[in-house]
């Protein structure tokens, strides 16, 4: 398998504090670290030059509990020079002020996206898992009010499995502002436990929702909005074994293409595993710390309940493989 030296996507955090406490999250406990905005523009402008990712993710907690949220955004757009996205429980967004809301849209025409988290429109199914549903509703509001394009990511588990589609058409028909449904399986976190087993969709299912939830976009006249999500296993073209056999993982790329960054600098496989510390940027640089991703993916292949909240990788990845480093920059 051949490797990228760099990662292509990287998820920086740019804070560790939330106002939800939602049952599968895998940041808790939080730390209520807010770093420092030059801390911040450091870790990125360090990353462009080593690193030039092809996608940036901003995460936290929850981002916009930062008063200069949009300061970091627009440093993040222009340091990066490309599409930036976020991740909001958006339940702070109809705090915001006009001018504020002004200046979120012109960041949107200059390659934001913005996702906001929601699992039902149901207040009862929503606050079961998440909580402050109408708050987050009330921010879908004013992002259609305010003509602001967002997506819609709603995490499949067994108590939305029948809720899915009401919010579909609920956002289809309300939102004209809405660009992406993103289903998103239920990450198999230390947090959540032996509960993972529990509240966890089977593949087949989880396909069988995206499928019906394409159709729903087909049926209401809004196929302008994407549904993305639930990558199924697929055989190559040239008939060779799907991906998961060939190279050892199914839809995970923790430590292959993909990296996390927390906010004291420290570079993991993805946010999600939060013991598994590679480096810190404060520290060395990308070279060094991915340099030594083939050895990452090998010790991730073997990792066995590490201590602390992160993936049990062996529910993703099959078994260890031989990987190639290729200078691509």
């Amino acid at each position: 398998m051949i490797l990228p030296s760099y990662p292509f996507r990287i998820e920086f955090e740019v804070n560790h504090i939330c106002n939800l406490r939602c049952h599968y999250c895998y940041a808790q406990p939080f730390t209520n670290i807010t770093p420092p905005f030059q801390n911040l523009a450091y870790l990125f402008d360090k990353t462009q030059k080593e690193a030039a990712p092809f996608e940036v993710i901003l995460l936290g907690g929850e981002p916009f509990l930062r008063n200069d949220i949009l300061e970091i955004i627009e440093l993040a757009l222009k340091t990066f020079n490309h599409t930036v996205g976020i991740s909001t429980n958006g339940t702070l967004l109809s705090s915001m002020g006009e001018e504020k809301l002004l200046k979120l849209k012109e960041q949107v025409t200059k390659g934001l996206s913005i996702q906001v988290s929601i699992d039902s429109a149901d207040s009862k199914v929503n606050d079961a898992t998440r909580g402050l549903t109408e708050r987050t509703l009330a921010g879908l509001d004013v992002l259609e009010k305010n003509k602001i394009p967002f997506s819609i990511g709603l995490i499949l588990t067994n108590a939305n499995r029948n809720d899915v589609l009401k919010t579909e058409e609920y956002a289809l028909s309300k939102y004209k502002a809405l660009r992406m449904f993103n289903l998103e399986t239920l990450q198999p976190t230390f947090i959540l436990g032996k509960r993972w087993f529990d509240m966890k969709l089977e593949l087949p299912e989880m396909l069988n929702i995206r499928e019906n939830a394409i159709k729903l976009t087909k049926d209401m006249n809004r196929e302008d909005v994407k549904v993305k999500g639930v990558v199924e296993e697929s055989s190559c073209s040239n008939g060779k074994p799907p991906l998961s056999e060939s190279y050892g993982f199914k839809t995970c790329t923790a430590g292959l293409f993909r990296a996390g960054v927390f906010v004291d600098g420290s570079v993991t496989p993805c946010v999600t595993i939060r013991t598994l510390v590679m480096g810190n940027l404060f520290k060395e640089s990308w070279e060094e710390i991915w340099s030594k991703s083939g050895e990452r993916f090998k010790h991730l292949n073997f990792v066995k309940n590490e201590s602390g909240r992160q993936c049990n990788i062996n529910l993703l990845r099959k078994e260890t493989v031989e990987v190639e480093k290729i200078k691509l920059r």
